[in-house]
């Protein structure tokens, strides 16, 4: 059952991009809610029993590649680049962790909190001793017992803080002001609260909460939670890398937005500023297919800008600190947070390459986030 609903998802996820850029709205409404059902099937599977799920992936996954090696090996030597000798050493040592693996059978352990949060893109670049002294300093607590939202991000007496999920499931809400709601359900290493941390919790147009997901067996997820104080003696790239982790919650809340009026939320996100060059097409999903690939927090890396700098605008970007004014509109103040498309990548002229867009920082400077 497992195997049929990531079937699912996976054709379901092709065929969405496919019918988005044919703008077939009415197909494309039909297949995101087929992988919906397929979604919350795996999501049950998971919530109900997660060490047995995680260990029935870890097993599949496992054999996958090694049997992909195996045929691999048989290829070269069908091909002539392997001798007879060379095809059964490496073959019999793939056989051998291939009947190995298949006599353990599916086992998989929670891994330790060092180990996850060394996996974690948001930590990535801190050392051994960092991350103990972050977890010395961390709160672990179990929210079993929890009713209701563990957090959120309309909770203005809550201190700031980095949340990560150390075991089971959360539900995570993002509400916008538009009257749109998604939900989905995280697992272990879900990270949230690194834009209200980044902001100083200021108000976003979205409202964010995440609540505990109990499953029949009656147990709860874990959450460790690191307070600003301890965040800020990690190093500067780790304070580059909580950048990018506020500007991917950004992307995440606006991505409806996208969905529903893409020029409308353009002109939302540059403050009212008139857009540059060519204007949009009539295509709106081809330009959201656009937008959409484009912002992903994939490849990205942080600008500080001075007060009163110039800066050239030649990728998509996010805002996060500070305050940006567009040179060709004056009036206009693009104030955080907020996505900065860059249109002409959207629309280049065949004769010329994209212009960048001219941006002049506010008097108390910018922090942005490149993407792609």
């Amino acid at each position: 059952m497992v195997t049929a609903c990531e079937a699912a998802l996976e054709m379901s996820q092709g065929l969405l991009r496919e019918l988005r850029w044919a703008g077939a709205s009415d197909i494309s409404e039909e297949v995101h809610s087929e992988a919906s059902a397929a979604r919350e099937s795996l999501v049950s599977r998971q919530s109900e029993a997660p060490s047995h799920f995680h260990a029935l992936q870890s097993y599949r996954t496992t054999m996958a590649v090694l049997r992909s090696q195996r045929e691999y090996i048989s290829q070269l030597y069908q091909q002539g680049i392997f001798l007879e000798a060379e095809e059964a050493e490496l073959g019999g040592a793939v056989d051998g962790a291939i009947r190995r693996l298949d006599a353990t059978g599916p086992s998989w352990r929670v891994p330790r909190p060092l180990s996850m949060l060394k996996a974690l893109p948001v930590f990535c670049s801190a050392s051994e001793p960092q991350l103990r002294r972050l977890l010395d300093a961390a709160r672990l607590q179990d929210h079993t017992r929890t009713q209701g939202a563990i957090w959120s991000s309309a909770d203005s007496a809550a201190a700031p803080a980095l949340h990560v999920v150390a075991s089971g499931v959360v539900t995570a809400t993002i509400a916008h002001a538009g009257g749109w709601e998604a939900e989905a359900h995280q697992g272990v290493g879900f990270v949230y609260g690194a834009l209200d941390l980044i902001m100083g919790g200021a108000t976003s147009p979205w409202r964010r909460s995440v609540a505990p997901h109990v499953n029949a067996l009656g147990q709860g997820p874990q959450v460790y939670t690191f307070p600003a104080a301890s965040l800020a003696a990690l190093p500067p790239a780790c304070q580059d890398d909580l950048l990018i982790q506020a500007a991917a919650e950004v992307l995440e809340g606006t991505e409806k937005d996208l969905n529903r009026d893409t020029s409308t939320v353009i002109l939302w996100f540059k403050g009212g500023a008139s857009l540059p060059g060519p204007g949009l097409p009539r295509l709106q999903s081809m330009v959201q297919h656009e937008i959409q690939m484009h912002l992903s927090p994939g490849e990205s890396h942080v600008l500080r800008l001075e007060p009163g700098a110039e800066w050239a605008q030649a990728s998509h970007a996010v805002l996060l600190r500070g305050s940006l004014v567009p040179q060709a509109q004056a009036e206009a103040t693009c104030v955080p947070p907020a996505v900065l498309p860059f249109l002409p990548a959207l629309r280049p002229r065949k004769d010329a390459a994209p212009q960048p867009q001219r941006w002049r920082a506010g008097p108390e400077g910018a922090v942005l986030v490149h993407l792609g």
